[in-house]
């Protein structure tokens, strides 16, 4: 597959866009939340931590 993407970039039919994927949005400024407050750094931590996906089936 890269050696297509090779010959069709020598040939002039397909753009090179390594590197400018983003270029547009990279340095717009970090969006914050009118809406929603931050959370707190436990309450975040919380969403990562293990749960019991099925109630009652526990190892004793």
């Amino acid at each position: 597959m890269k050696k297509m993407e090779q010959q069709l970039k020598e040939m002039g039919k397909l753009e090179d866009t390594e590197g400018k994927k983003y270029e547009d949005i990279i340095n717009l400024p970090h969006h914050v939340s009118k809406k929603h407050p931050r959370l707190s750094m436990e309450k975040r931590a919380a969403q990562f931590a293990p749960f019991a996906a099925l109630k009652g089936y526990e190892k004793d």
